[in-house]
């Protein structure tokens, strides 16, 4: 990994792993109570969807709500190479938590750019802890304009080393770096 720091306290990173896709925009997380879930936003998925979302997270013990928050500024990261979750994560050079949105934060940021989350159908993956544990939601969006995301898998952060993800967009809070 390489970082490249511009003049006037810009922060850009360039990665060999990841590269920063999202650096001309600035994408902004209103701040938000905590209280919605992934499994609860009848406004993105279709209701079948939503039987099998509430049922993996709730077996997986992923349906906490988390926080509230304070208005937070994201990145979105494109993957350059076949990547675990975890070296996705570790190439960033940081603690996972402080990569981590919570779910209602997730879901906001569906809502508010979802031309960030559908573009040309590729998966975008966000971080995010419950009761205690890591894990990854991994949203693959339809290549159309459609209303409905068509899908939302749940990963557990610590097992997944046998998955590999190409291509797909990280959504984490700003990084700030030296």
């Amino acid at each position: 990994m390489t970082i490249k720091a511009l003049s006037n306290n810009e922060n850009v990173q360039t990665f060999e792993l990841l590269k920063l896709v999202s650096d001309s925009e600035k994408l902004t997380i209103e701040a938000v109570p905590g209280t919605e879930i992934i499994p609860m936003a009848e406004d993105l998925f279709g209701i079948g969807e939503l039987d099998e979302i509430k049922w993996a997270f709730k077996n997986y013990e992923a349906d906490d709500p988390g926080t509230a928050t304070d208005k937070t500024i994201v990145e979105v990261y494109k993957m350059q190479k076949h990547l675990t979750f975890t070296k996705v994560f570790n190439c960033l050079n940081c603690e996972i938590e402080s990569l981590c949105l919570t779910q209602h934060q997730i879901l906001e940021f569906i809502r508010k750019y979802r031309c960030w989350v559908n573009k040309q159908g590729e998966t975008t993956l966000f971080p995010f802890i419950s009761k205690g544990k890591t894990f990854v939601a991994v949203v693959i969006a339809p290549k159309t304009d459609s209303t409905q995301i068509l899908h939302v898998n749940l990963c557990h952060l610590r097992d997944e080393e046998h998955e590999w993800w190409v291509l797909s967009n990280v959504v984490v809070p700003i990084l700030f770096r030296k």
